[in-house]
């Protein structure tokens, strides 16, 4: 049964040209009617060793045959050889006599060698399209002994990229073939590995002994790495996969993307993906594809997996957008054709804006908004702060924000702020004009760059899902970003003159478009006149101050004369 080799001996010469291999039938009994009986066929070749002697060589399909039979030929007492009546004839033209009624011939114990033959790998095909994986081997095997575990996929003889199965399904044997499907993490880790089974040329298997056992219980051969089978037929990925499930994480901003197999993320197309409010597009909502700037997203779980940084454009739409991007009924995913491509450079499956795709999950953004730089403009009294995301203009509290020199050093705590654009991520403010005269009037704070300075207390300002602003501590000030400093000449806005019983003294009370120095005042340079042009006027009065006249000398931008 290892060499498939059959020896007959007869009781006289036989013409070995007469021999009709076809009525020739082993048999597991001596019955006419044994249940087990495989017959010889014309493949069968014939070798004349004596002239009553003569050696069959079993076909290969007849050995297999018999290999796969679990009751026949595996003992002497199963192994039985029945004639027909047109066997053989000798010289004389006579037929070998038939077998009698239930008396087919037993073979001798001497004479019987068991099959101890290891099964070898001959070939194997594989079709990356169904996960089938066929593998043929020397002899028949038993399917119920296959152990995929001891199987390794790999991309060469001495492998250098390599894949070890894990499991399989829907095994199943044809004689000296074993069939089954990859299981479904070997198959995505196959075709997630660019280097690996992409052809004929690249696909290889090696074994560890005793993939498979045959009939008798003889262990399949090891196939080892040096020896590694080259694939005999390789059937290509042409199917395209399909996006099967996502989540969209507010706080992380970030989009997850499920597939159905192994995708490409250098082949992502950000103006083929879509965000989308509503399920069907067609009916109204907000529709935006991600940014061209959207970096290269990440893959895990072989490349079924992938999770794209949403790029600061994209979520600050999202963000601003409350009625987006909040819950699963108000985020949907559609994708373009060509918004991925798998593994083997197949267009992932279009997903339509008319029917897109409802998130397992929406992760609301629960991340404190922060202060993360201001600029201060005292021509314009405008400070324009930027922060990590947006925010609702309307929400900040002035008293909040605290302007400082240094660390521990002199404070000025605004009280109202006016925003001048509406909610973003970066806001310019009217100054009040309380702060700016508070600011401009100091010689301590916000007189350069570097003594202009900010630190804010918790919840300074909320973002657009009402979360609280996190603080700046007064520990570590931000240092303003970009100085501006007064370049505006003050100017004369309205005055008060009050003389009462019209005698003297006199109150001048002049109102500046902002803080002034009292020091600088200069009341010999004014005077008071009878009209706005007294050149237009036939009695032209004038009335210049003295030094006799003194000021109050508070900085501020109402600066009063006492006239003497």
């Amino acid at each position: 049964m290892n060499t498939g080799k059959l020896v007959l001996t007869f009781d006289e010469s036989i013409n070995g040209s007469t021999i009709n291999v076809t009525d020739i039938s082993l048999q597991n009994s001596n019955m006419n009617n044994a249940s087990s009986v495989v017959r010889l066929s014309n493949e069968t070749t014939i070798s004349q060793l004596q002239v009553d002697t003569f050696e069959l060589t079993l076909s290969a399909n007849v050995l297999n045959q018999l290999k796969d039979a679990t009751n026949l030929v595996t003992t002497v007492n199963n192994t039985y050889i029945r004639f027909g009546d047109n066997v053989a004839k000798d010289f004389a033209g006579l037929l070998v006599l038939p077998s009698p009624q239930d008396s087919a011939l037993k073979i001798l114990q001497p004479n019987f060698v068991a099959d101890s033959s290891k099964p070898e790998l001959v070939s194997f095909s594989i079709n990356m399209d169904t996960a089938v994986l066929k593998m043929t081997f020397s002899e028949s095997v038993d399917p119920t002994t296959f152990d995929p575990t001891k199987i390794f996929i790999q991309n060469q003889k001495v492998a250098t990229q390599e894949r070890r199965l894990i499991n399989a399904s829907e095994v199943t044997g044809a004689i000296d073939t074993v069939s089954f499907v990859l299981d479904q993490e070997d198959l995505n880790s196959i075709k997630f590995n660019t280097l690996l089974a992409n052809s004929e040329e690249d696909t290889y298997i090696r074994m560890n002994s005793g993939v498979v056992k045959d009939r008798k219980g003889n262990t399949g051969k090891e196939v080892t790495d040096l020896n590694a089978l080259k694939a005999s037929k390789y059937t290509a990925d042409t199917t395209s996969g399909s996006v099967t499930s996502f989540e969209l994480n507010m706080n992380t901003e970030s989009l997850i993307i499920r597939f159905s197999e192994p995708v490409s993320v250098t082949s992502f197309e950000s103006s083929s993906t879509f965000l989308q409010s509503i399920k069907n597009a067609s009916n109204g909502g907000t529709r935006f594809h991600l940014s061209s700037q959207t970096p290269v997203p990440s893959a895990s779980e072989f490349g079924t997996i992938v999770e794209i940084s949403l790029h600061s454009s994209d979520v600050d739409t999202l963000k601003l957008n409350t009625g987006m991007g909040t819950t699963t009924g108000n985020t949907f995913l559609s994708l373009d054709l060509g918004a991925f491509n798998d593994t083997a450079g197949n267009p992932i499956a279009k997903r339509g804006s008319s029917t897109a795709l409802t998130p397992l999950k929406v992760t609301n953004d629960t991340t404190p908004p922060e202060i993360k730089s201001f600029d201060l403009s005292l021509s314009l009294d405008t400070i324009t702060i930027s922060f990590s995301e947006p925010v609702l203009a309307s929400s900040f509290t002035a008293n909040k924000l605290i302007m400082t020199d240094k660390v521990g050093g002199f404070n000025i705590s605004l009280t109202a702020l006016t925003p001048k654009n509406g909610n973003a991520a970066t806001i310019t403010y009217d100054v009040s004009f309380t702060d700016s005269n508070n600011i401009k009037g100091n010689t301590v704070v916000a007189i350069d760059q570097s003594s202009t300075r900010l630190y804010s207390l918790e919840g300074a300002v909320s973002d657009m899902a009402s979360v609280l602003s996190a603080p700046i501590p007064a520990s570590s000030p931000l240092t303003v970003n970009n100085y501006g400093a007064d370049s505006s000449s003050p100017f004369l806005v309205s005055y008060d003159f009050i003389m009462d019983d019209g005698t003297l003294p006199a109150y001048l009370t002049l109102i500046f478009s902002e803080i002034v120095s009292a020091e600088s005042i200069i009341v010999t340079e004014m005077a008071l006149q009878n009209a706005q042009n007294i050149s237009a006027i036939g009695d032209p009065k004038t009335f210049p101050l003295t030094s006799k006249s003194n000021k109050s000398y508070v900085n501020s931008h109402e600066i009063t004369i006492f006239i003497h």
